[in-house]
């Protein structure tokens, strides 16, 4: 990742500029599509992009990115999971720029475990997460299985707390395991669920409202970027991250936009006035067609003529007829004829 990889730490360092301005801020991996072949290429089932390159993002609750890290492989020397491994580093982008103990953390199961809520309580940061039953450090065990969850009512839920986790179950369309080092089921909320016939109110644990509030922000990203993605029809495997780069960057400066004109200018229209804005750019020099052009060459250096030779080239076009040739002038480092009689060179030197 060599070749994109300064991109990248360069977005990244313009993104936390104004610092982290959000309360609420989720983790989560984003998936660049890409089919082509490399070792970095991931395949994950059920998602709607199913092959390409996973990156690593933390964003706002409104989807404004703050940090991206290119999924890489297993990094040599990680002792901690790879879960763990990757929270850790986003907190300490935040902890660079402002107080831990300001922001709420949300992530999903892939990253949540009773070892990594502990570890974040000691460092003063709140996190929720939903958990699965294998990494609740027994706390599955003493709570109601599963299967009897899912016989009760739904909107019955089960806690347990330790004095450092607290770790719940709800039953709704399907039984939702969670667990947070500062939040509890108190205040107990109201939500509606349809119903055959209309719509029902069942009971919803407060910490479940909270994660389902700040949990999003990186989907929201992601249904962004999809919705007017630039492609180009390059076989590298760097284009599509580049391209990912600016898409990201014009959903980061919309935010922003509108967070400080206050104006609800849409997605697609903040994006046809930065494309017309520079269309309409003319501090732009445009560069010649060819490095080793006439355009290219300092009039003082074509004209002077002051040693300019010939020397065999392998072929390619001359600069005045536009034929093959193998004759070039060194200097100006331009091919050009100058056998059986034709005057290319002569003409291109001269001043006229």
């Amino acid at each position: 990742m060599s070749k994109i990889s300064p991109i990248y730490d360069m977005l990244n360092d313009r993104f936390v500029q104004f610092g982290v301005f959000h309360q609420l801020l989720s983790v989560d991996e984003s998936m660049v599509p890409y089919y082509g072949r490399h070792s970095a290429k991931m395949f994950i089932r059920g998602k709607p992009i199913r092959f390409g390159y996973k990156i690593w993002c933390l964003c706002g609750n409104d989807c404004f990115p703050y940090h991206l890290k290119l999924y890489q492989g297993k990094e040599e020397g990680r002792i901690q999971p790879l879960g763990m491994s990757v929270i850790t580093k986003m907190v300490d982008v935040i902890s660079s720029h402002s107080n831990v103990e300001n922001y709420q953390l949300y992530f999903d199961n892939f990253f949540t475990s009773y070892d990594l809520l502990v570890q974040l309580a000691e460092t003063d940061a709140k996190a929720t997460g939903t958990l699965r039953d294998n990494r609740s450090a027994g706390a599955a065990k003493a709570l109601v299985t599963t299967k009897a969850l899912q016989k009760m009512e739904r909107g019955s839920f089960d806690h347990r707390c330790d004095g450092k986790v607290y770790v719940a179950k709800w039953n709704d369309n399907a039984v939702v395991g969670i667990a947070s080092n500062w939040e509890t089921h108190n205040p107990v909320h109201t939500v509606k669920r349809r119903v055959k016939g209309g719509s029902k109110e069942v009971s919803q644990p407060h910490l479940i409202h909270s994660y389902n509030k700040g949990m999003g922000g990186v989907d929201l990203m992601d249904r962004l970027s999809a919705s007017y993605r630039p492609m180009i029809r390059g076989k590298k495997w760097y284009w599509p991250l580049f391209l990912n780069a600016l898409n990201v960057a014009i959903i980061a400066s919309w935010r922003v936009h509108c967070k400080i004109t206050k104006d609800n200018l849409t997605h697609i229209a903040f994006r046809r006035q930065v494309t017309l804005c520079l269309l309409n750019y003319e501090g732009l020099v445009p560069r010649p067609r060819c490095p080793s052009g006439a355009n290219a060459i300092p009039v003082d250096v074509r004209y002077d003529g002051v040693n300019h030779t010939l020397t065999s080239t392998s072929q390619g076009r001359c600069k005045i007829c536009k034929k093959n040739t193998k004759n070039m002038c060194k200097k100006c480092n331009v091919r050009l004829h100058a056998e059986r009689g034709k005057t290319c060179f002569e003409n291109f030197h001269k001043n006229e």
